[in-house]
């Protein structure tokens, strides 16, 4: 008799256990959102994260997100030159999120070429070329493209009438 009342006690608190986990499960609800700059203009690409989770997502082209939240958690929302916003999620299924401008987060980021990095990663020599030494540079081509500047990399293709092409690579 007494392990008959072991095994009810078992199954009775394996049953309380799941319809637990489901209560839990069920406090979770989709979150959405738009993210605009103060002008009003949707951002494309902004990052919409729960705070210290790796789930997040990224605004569409209209800036709207969804993502699946509980209550007790928090939303950041970031965008490369804007302030971070931190919005707690509470009752609210919907957000309206603007973003401010954050000029000092652009001093950080180093254009590469192929890509970005930060400035504090970065190694070697830096060449920095504003927009009236590129005015001042006389262009020899109607074709739009960039100038030569400090370091170039030439690349010219030539064809010959008997159907064979040559290229030509230079640099300095």
């Amino acid at each position: 008799m007494n392990g008959q009342k072991q095994n009810f006690f078992r199954i009775f608190l394996a049953g309380v256990l799941i319809l637990l986990s489901f209560a839990v499960y069920a406090q979770e609800n989709t979150v959405t959102g738009k993210v605009y700059d103060v002008s009003g203009e949707p951002i494309i690409g902004a990052s919409v994260v729960i705070q210290g989770t790796t789930q997040g997502t990224i605004t569409d082209m209209d800036g709207a997100f969804q993502l699946k939240a509980q209550p007790s958690q928090t939303l950041v929302v970031s965008f490369l030159g804007y302030k971070d916003v931190i919005l707690p999620i509470g009752n609210k299924n919907n957000f309206k999120v603007t973003l401010e401008e954050d000029s000092k987060k652009l001093d950080e980021v180093v254009v590469v070429g192929y890509a970005t990095q930060k400035k504090v990663n970065l190694t070697g020599s830096v060449a920095s070329v504003s927009s009236k030494d590129i005015q001042d540079i006389p262009v020899a081509t109607t074709l739009p493209g960039p100038p030569v500047s400090q370091y170039s990399y030439f690349v010219a293709r030539s064809s010959s009438g008997s159907g064979t092409d040559s290229k030509r690579c230079t640099g300095r």
